[in-house]
């Protein structure tokens, strides 16, 4: 391989090591950003639907329950809303079009929040005149973080080639003034076997004019 060539492949290879590091870099920094701001905004909804809701908790009313529980679909990705009342038991519930019916979970199995790779939940006591009287629980799918992700993908994957094309191009041009020296270097160096073979008959070994003496002493 050339020096011309490895030259390049250390540029590209550098080059692309350190731009994938940064991409993973700011893609772990935006996913902490995104989870930070998905949880506030849960917890917000969460705030609104405590005030609107104590009422209906209060008095028992089920159906105004559901109906402000029904209030969070504004935020599509909100899955699934469940109201606990003071006892643990379940009271009211909201589930989206995407969530599974599934068997409402014991009040004390729930944490109070938690992330995993599709969801995110929170738990909230709701309190009355500093009395809890219920519980509400939301549930939140992760979709837009998934889109979120694949956006940065693939926009990550067209800088990457961009700037190892930038890379290419501009190293090709450069390298030059660090291969030019060194090639002529090498070029100069080469020539110095040929001229040491090529040494005059009078710088011939001294074996071989003493020789060459005796023979004429003797004649």
């Amino acid at each position: 391989m050339s020096i011309q060539r490895k030259i390049l492949g250390i540029v590209l290879v550098t080059c692309g090591v350190t731009l994938l590091g940064a991409s993973i870099s700011f893609a772990i920094f935006d996913r902490m950003i995104f989870m930070e701001n998905k949880a506030n905004d849960l917890r917000i909804t969460s705030q609104m639907v405590e005030t609107n809701v104590a009422a209906a908790l209060t008095f028992g009313d089920a159906i105004s329950a559901r109906e402000v529980l029904a209030s969070v679909r504004a935020n599509p990705h909100i899955v699934r809303a469940r109201l606990y009342d003071k006892y643990g038991q379940p009271f009211a519930e909201y589930l989206s079009g995407a969530a599974a019916g599934a068997a409402p979970a014991p009040l004390s199995k729930l944490p109070l929040a938690s992330a995993s790779r599709d969801t995110m939940t929170l738990s909230r006591p709701i309190r009355l005149a500093g009395e809890t009287i219920g519980t509400l629980y939301l549930e939140s799918d992760l979709l837009d973080l998934r889109e979120r992700e694949r956006r940065f993908a693939l926009n990550a994957s067209a800088v990457l080639l961009l700037s190892l094309l930038v890379a290419l191009l501009l190293s090709a041009r450069l390298q030059r003034v660090i291969s030019g020296p060194i090639h002529t270097l090498a070029h100069t160096a080469g020539m110095f076997p040929r001229i040491r073979t090529t040494r005059p008959a009078w710088k011939k070994p001294a074996r071989m004019r003493s020789g060459f003496y005796s023979t004429v002493s003797t004649k």
